[in-house]
């Protein structure tokens, strides 16, 4: 503005010209008063978004992994190695939609620190960000890439149906990681087979003692529904076994941190609480919620509350809703029944706690373990 005023009048020549406004405070065209810090916007960015080959740091952006409301998750390669030969580094880069608020990456910081200096034994179940950046605009959450999540495990049909003690480790993983969670003041809020990471996608196939004493690859029969009738699809496929089943909990930028207010609307369809749901005040109890929603399905391979997705207004495929009674009737173990039932009760204030569930009957042995360690 000084400087088309100087063209103008000449006798501005004769003036000192104003300061040119720091970053700090920009000044409105209008009435030339400053805009605090906290409003301001970067401008548009002319390069366009984020795409394969930007770098980020020592970053190098391969390819899309992941989607949400959020935003998009990036598979990306480290390209500083430490000597030739050494295995590629690769991590995973959470670009943050500009439509999301713009303190996500600010708190995620803030959690990471929380649990690394409060609660450091829970770092083996939760991915926390290593570092935030910024990418043509974007705000971006840098942390490690693992194999893959347990909704592509759900989806794999040579996988099922999964031990029991695989099953039941996963669930104990998680329920570990919330206690920690819990314990300083932070919930999840959106616990679903999605956000929990495989750490080894690795697998092997079982092998059987044939009649005739050879040893076979063991292959099991699927089967599927139509027009709500089992048709057999004469279709052997070997049956794979998880070498580890290990996990960890992601997704945590969108954290309920200490005295910050619930957010809505909040959590995944077929996985909220009740409270959820109904637009209500929430707490660490719709992660317990959430939690035994993901312990029935990867029982069952069904999800316990399919009907939610029919409120979707991007749902389009045919559900399959079962009566309360047909549902139950599919977990054949009384532990892992209770559980589930005790964990889903409509009455945020009834359900356990993650440490009262560490020590559910559903985890054996494990059930005795101290929470703490």
């Amino acid at each position: 503005m000084s400087a088309q005023a100087n063209t103008q009048n000449e006798e501005a020549h004769n003036e000192p010209s104003s300061p040119t406004p720091s970053i700090q405070t920009e000044t409105n065209a209008k009435n030339e008063s400053p805009i605090p810090v906290l409003l301001q916007r970067d401008p548009p960015n002319p390069d366009g978004p984020p795409q394969r080959g930007d770098k980020i740091g020592p970053f190098t952006l391969i390819t899309v992994i992941g989607q949400g409301t959020t935003g998009e998750v990036w598979k990306a390669r480290h390209d500083n190695h430490p000597h030739f030969g050494a295995p590629t580094h690769f991590a995973a880069v959470k670009i943050v939609s500009t439509r999301t608020n713009s303190t996500n990456p600010k708190r995620c910081l803030l959690l990471s620190h929380m649990v690394k200096d409060l609660a450091p034994r829970a770092l083996p179940f939760l991915c926390v960000p290593e570092e935030v950046a910024i990418l043509k605009g974007h705000e971006c959450i840098i942390s490690r890439l693992y194999a893959t999540d347990l909704a592509a495990l759900i989806n794999n049909e040579r996988m099922f149906p999964l031990p029991k003690m695989h099953s039941t480790a996963m669930i104990w993983q998680v329920l570990k990681g919330l206690h920690y969670l819990h314990s300083l003041g932070i919930t999840h809020g959106d616990i679903k087979p999605g956000n929990i990471l495989l750490k080894d996608s690795a697998t092997f196939n079982t092998r059987q003692l044939g009649n005739d004493g050879n040893f076979y690859s063991k292959v099991r029969s699927l089967f599927r529904i139509v027009h709500h009738k089992r048709e057999d699809r004469r279709q052997l496929l070997p049956k794979e076994v998880l070498q580890s089943p290990e996990v960890i909990i992601c997704d945590l930028d969108d954290a309920r941190l200490p005295l910050q207010p619930a957010h809505q609307p909040a959590g995944t369809p077929s996985y909220r609480a009740p409270e959820m749901v109904d637009c209500l005040d929430w707490n660490n109890k719709v992660d317990i919620f959430a939690t035994a929603c993901v312990a029935f399905e990867l029982l069952t391979r069904r999800a316990l509350y399919p009907e939610q997705r029919a409120t979707s207004p991007n749902h389009v495929e045919r559900l399959e809703i079962l009566s309360p009674a047909a549902k139950w009737a599919l977990i054949p173990d009384p532990s892992a029944l209770d559980f589930i039932q005790k964990s889903t009760n409509r009455m945020a204030n009834k359900r356990p706690t993650a440490r009262t569930l560490l020590a559910h009957a559903f985890f054996g042995p494990l059930s005795h373990l101290q929470p703490g360690t």
